[in-house]
């Protein structure tokens, strides 16, 4: 039988919370979107054109999109790599949400609560706090790999097929580029409110946590 007791659900969602905890991923997040990104893609950019440049004779459009592929492949895996050497130690993580197991609409709630848009409950907060740190977590690994492997291929496609006349590739490859950049600036939208919430409640975070540590 399905168990539907709501104290017995928050209890296991507090449970996984508790091991949850940010040591502090704003730094290697801004120092990689900074430093490594921008000269990465520099470099692999001017790399990739010189090579095409000097090995092919193509158009000048096809050894720039050559240039960008290689930075494509590049930043993904240096981003990847940079996951899981900078930033996968910044923070603690339960083995599954503590999400899983509360119902949809406890799950709106939560949510909301983390991005502002309900005040939030004292109850919950440590919760909200736990599953406020995954998605953050989860969003800057899409700063570092995803969005700038995503922006880098729509550009390449769209130098590559530029002509004087703007093709219907072109146009789907400007949109799938729009799209990506806007996907990507909603996401640091929602970073920088999750990390809002999560320095407005640190004192009271971090008071629950102890009185949870002191009745167990």
């Amino acid at each position: 039988m399905a168990e539907t007791d709501v104290p017995a659900r928050w209890a296991r969602a507090n449970q996984k919370a508790a091991v949850i905890a940010d040591h502090g991923i704003d730094e290697p997040l801004r120092i990689y979107l900074r430093w490594h990104l921008p000269l990465g893609v520099l470099i692999l950019v001017g790399l990739g054109y010189a090579l095409s440049n000097l090995l092919l004779s193509e158009p000048w459009n096809t050894d720039l999109a050559l240039g960008l592929m290689l930075a494509v492949f590049g930043t993904f895996a240096g981003g990847l790599a940079y996951t899981n050497r900078r930033l996968k130690s910044r923070v603690s993580l339960a083995r599954s949400t503590p999400l899983y197991g509360l119902e949809k609409p406890e799950q709106k709630s939560i949510r909301r609560q983390m991005l502002g848009n309900e005040p939030p409950v004292p109850e919950q907060l440590g919760v909200v706090r736990g599953v406020a740190i995954e998605h953050r977590y989860m969003m800057a690994r899409q700063f570092v790999f995803l969005f700038p492997f995503q922006m880098l291929l729509c550009a390449s496609q769209i130098v590559n097929f530029w002509t004087d006349t703007v093709s219907f590739a072109t146009f789907l490859w400007v949109v799938a580029l729009f799209l990506s950049v806007w996907a990507c600036a909603y996401s640091a939208w929602q970073y920088r409110r999750i990390g809002a919430f999560l320095n407005g409640t640190y004192a009271a975070g971090e008071q629950g946590a102890a009185q949870s540590s002191s009745a167990t």
